[in-house]
């Protein structure tokens, strides 16, 4: 188990360094090959490591505010940084984005907590400082986005080898693990693991379907082949999140493109299947079968008021514990420190024992909660004003991106977790980084380094 791993990671190193040849090789600029660089480490951080997750996201803020000549070689201070930021505090769609900081970091007057406030806040962090970084970097052009995003499903992919090791060294108690209510063991959190990979096979779907080559003729014929597998392996991984989200964003892809291209029976013939593939999953997928079933003795056990031991019962808890808090205090919230213990008092108070979890399960409630309606309204600013400025729905990488988020706010408080703060904001901004150009004049005084 122990070499599997090692081999996983020299791969992956091997990937990485692949990657930075071919930048660095086309591309003379030295700022975007050290980002570039740094993203591939968040994706390995992302499944693999904390550490390198934190140390990546800095490397990509450094990136923003230094220069790196290669003629004589040095590194200096950004030229204009402070014109730079300027602009940057003007800029509708970045600026906006550092709410989500904001909102926490003013809670401080309402928490007693300053330790639980501290740490609440400091995992905010990466949407204050990130987008300033991608604001003042130039832009990346499609075949390099396209590249970080083939990049990110070829880690999914190989991440997944471990995964489905597991499950076969496990055949006989696998199912009983299911059908308890557990999780298969995935490098990350199980629920954060298979959101970042339905995303994958989102993305993947999202290049197939494109016209344009990127590296070679028939590079969507493997490309596909990793999406299916990745399709099935969800499936078998039988997390409800992750298959959930990647049905309804299915659902979204192409019902857009039918839309645009005015095909209806091929959308009608798509929705059969969509709707047909979790049939057939169900009876050919073990795991897949066991966590349906599962899932309806634990509606049926909701039903009956017993649902003590069985995760949909005490998502449903955490509402009502989560609601009675907000109506205590609906304007200003009871504070980002004081959310974990005012929840658990009165989780104690009304069932007699420890929560399980330490906040509500939907992240719009958490935050309510926690800022009241006044954070609330600046929290929904944040969240959905990137989408809806100049029409950046348009955009299918962006718009599955809210699909898959959304959806996940609304069964867990997502981006309380860093790794899930990691994945919104990287991705949201490569978006945005796609669909609002950067200032040229960023553009100009990087390539004249």
């Amino acid at each position: 188990m122990i070499e599997q791993a090692v081999r996983a990671r020299v791969f992956i190193i091997e990937k990485i360094l692949y990657f930075y040849r071919m930048i660095s090789s086309v591309d003379s600029n030295r700022n975007k090959t050290f980002i570039f660089l740094s993203l591939l480490l968040l994706f390995v951080g992302l499944i693999y490591s904390k550490t390198l997750l934190v140390i990546s996201m800095l490397l990509i803020l450094i990136s923003g505010l230094i220069e790196i000549k290669k003629k004589p070689i040095h590194i200096s201070i950004f030229p204009e940084l402070r014109r730079k930021f300027k602009r940057f505090t003007r800029n509708k769609v970045y600026i906006v984005l550092t709410l989500f900081f904001w909102i926490s970091l003013f809670s401080f007057f309402n928490s007693t907590d300053k330790q639980s406030w501290q740490f609440f806040t400091q995992m905010k962090l990466p949407f204050l400082l990130l987008p300033f970084a991608f604001f003042i970097l130039p832009g990346f052009s499609k075949k390099e986005f396209n590249s970080l995003m083939f990049f990110y499903i070829l880690l999914m992919f190989f991440s997944s080898f471990g995964v489905l090791k597991t499950i076969f060294d496990m055949q006989e108690s696998v199912l009983s693990i299911i059908g308890s209510g557990q999780s298969i063991e995935t490098p990350v959190d199980h629920i954060k693991y298979s959101l970042f990979v339905s995303y994958a096979i989102i993305l993947g779907l999202i290049i197939v379907l494109e016209k344009k080559v990127n590296f070679f003729k028939w590079e969507k014929v493997p490309l596909l082949v990793i999406v299916v597998f990745l399709f099935v392996f969800l499936h078998i991984l039988a997390v409800r999140s992750g298959i959930v989200i990647l049905y309804f964003n299915l659902l979204v892809l192409f019902v857009g493109r039918t839309i645009q291209k005015k095909e209806y029976l091929k959308m009608l013939v798509i929705a059969v299947l969509i709707f047909t593939i979790p049939v057939v999953a169900y009876l050919s997928i073990p795991t897949f079968k066991q966590k349906i079933e599962y899932s309806i003795l634990d509606f049926k056990m909701h039903q009956k008021n017993k649902e003590v031991a069985f995760s949909d019962g005490e998502r449903f808890r955490s509402y009502e514990i989560g609601w009675e808090l907000f109506e205590s205090s609906p304007v200003t919230g009871v504070g980002v420190g004081d959310i974990f213990t005012d929840y658990q008092a009165l989780y104690d108070m009304r069932y007699f024992m420890k929560s399980p979890t330490n906040l509500p399960h939907n992240q719009f409630l958490s935050v309510a909660v926690s800022t009241g309606v006044v954070g609330l309204i600046f929290f929904m600013l944040a969240f959905f004003f990137p989408l809806l400025y100049k029409q950046a729905y348009k955009n299918p990488f962006l718009l599955t991106l809210y699909v898959l988020m959304l959806l996940s706010f609304m069964v867990e408080n997502t981006i309380e977790r860093q790794y899930s703060v990691a994945f919104f904001v990287t991705f949201l901004l490569l978006n945005l980084n796609q669909i609002h150009k950067p200032d040229k004049s960023n553009q100009e005084n990087l390539m004249n380094a």
